[in-house]
């Protein structure tokens, strides 16, 4: 995202100063986990970043200088999936680096927003 601007306010805002291409990456995370999560689900700015919220926080994303980025809401999320993160050379608990590098699969963010909390996973 551009320096020197201030905080959006809504995600259309957001994405409207990320330049490309981690823009185009950001849509398609931003789709993945919208078509996913229970149509109940809202997005809201939080901490400056975009972040889909359903009885609690689920995930949300950034665009950084070099790299975009997945954060998971929770630490008993990243639990949940820490074994197939290790690929995706996790930097710190809650942060996937590189997000358009490692061209993450749209089925694991499906996957995985049902494991968020709030969820049933029968």
């Amino acid at each position: 995202m551009k320096k020197n601007t201030a905080i959006p306010k809504t995600v259309h805002e957001y994405l409207a100063a990320v330049p490309e291409p981690a823009r185009s990456t950001l849509k398609k995370v931003r789709t993945a986990i919208r078509s996913a999560a229970p149509a109940e689900a809202t997005e809201v700015i939080s901490y400056g970043i975009p972040m889909f919220k359903y009885k609690g926080m689920l995930m949300g994303y950034a665009a950084y200088r070099k790299h975009c980025s997945l954060f998971l809401a929770t630490s008993s999320l990243l639990e949940k999936v820490k074994d197939q993160l290790l690929r995706y050379q996790t930097s710190n608990l809650l942060n996937l680096n590189k997000l358009a590098e490692f061209n993450i699969p749209t089925h694991f963010l499906s996957e995985h927003v049902d494991l968020a909390p709030g969820r049933s996973t029968n």
